[in-house]
């Protein structure tokens, strides 16, 4: 920040201030967006730990899907299709060969 001359700080000021200002700012976290999804998380996971049947599991998840939650979508799919594999980003000297090693197990 610019000083002024007595060796104090300049104040900012205007619209991009760099400070909450009372009432409504768009800079502010309304809340915690993660929260519904951390709840039915939770809920999910006790589901399953008490043993409750696959259905009613099964029910949790397609009930938020229909209430289009990204997060359940994604879940769904990836439990029906398999996670998308991720590239593998090779980094060196490509010679043309290739060597594999098996390793055997008791």
């Amino acid at each position: 920040m610019p000083s002024s001359k007595a060796g104090k700080p300049k104040r900012r000021t205007g619209k991009n201030s760099g400070q909450f200002k009372k009432g409504d700012d768009p800079r502010r976290n309304k809340g915690n967006k993660n929260a519904k999804a951390q709840a039915f998380a939770i809920e999910f996971r006790n589901a399953l730990a008490n043993k409750i049947s696959p259905e009613t599991v099964a029910n949790l998840l397609i009930e938020q899907m229909r209430k289009n939650k990204p997060w359940a979508i994604q879940e769904y799919l990836d439990r029906m299709m398999g996670k998308s594999t991720q590239p593998i980003d090779h980094s060196g000297q490509i010679d043309g060969k290739l060597t594999i090693e098996v390793v055997e197990t008791k």
